[in-house]
């Protein structure tokens, strides 16, 4: 995610951080870098990821973003 995004949820690159759908929630780790505002990038394709399964969710879906201590 960006700076920006990372200081508007109050996380710093390395918190947890929760990416949530209707469908469910998933803890992941924040890595800070330059890309768009207001955008988080999850992988969906790599060993042990559980965004598909567990958010049903894909490229372009909207989600919910959160510090892990929320």
């Amino acid at each position: 995610m960006s700076l920006t995004t990372a200081h508007r949820v109050g996380v710093a690159d390395g918190d947890e951080l929760v990416v949530s759908t209707d469908a469910g929630s998933i803890r992941l780790p924040v890595l800070i870098t330059a890309m768009a505002d207001n955008v988080v990038w999850l992988p969906t394709n790599s060993a042990d990821s559980h965004v598909r399964r567990s958010l049903h969710a894909d490229h372009g879906s909207i989600v919910t973003i959160a510090g892990g201590n929320s």
